[in-house]
């Protein structure tokens, strides 16, 4: 499956990026997270939340940390898993 970040880049002042996935058939258990550039996780967006299998899906990540404040301009990845599947990893790209 297939998934990407739009607008990128974002601006966390302007709108929030959405991450856009699919969920197979018969899957329900979708965890992202947003790792920094040296892979230090910066928000954890969803753990384990069930969402609707074949289906596509937009989450909104609002370029807070898990502390709520506004992380610093640069490169940062997310990692999507569906079910302890193997994971899809973005790009998105901050930039106030």
């Amino acid at each position: 499956g297939s998934t990407y970040a739009y607008p990128n880049p974002f601006s966390p002042n302007a709108e929030p990026v959405r991450i856009h996935y699919y969920t197979p058939a018969g899957s329900s258990a979708v965890t992202i997270e947003i790792f920094d550039f040296g892979m230090n996780r910066v928000r954890s967006l969803l753990r384990d939340a069930a969402r609707p299998a074949a289906n596509e899906h937009d989450e909104l990540w609002d370029g807070r940390n898990d502390a709520g404040t506004i992380v610093a301009n640069g490169s940062y990845l997310f990692r999507l898993q569906i079910d302890g599947g193997e994971p899809m990893y973005g790009k998105i790209l901050v930039l106030q």
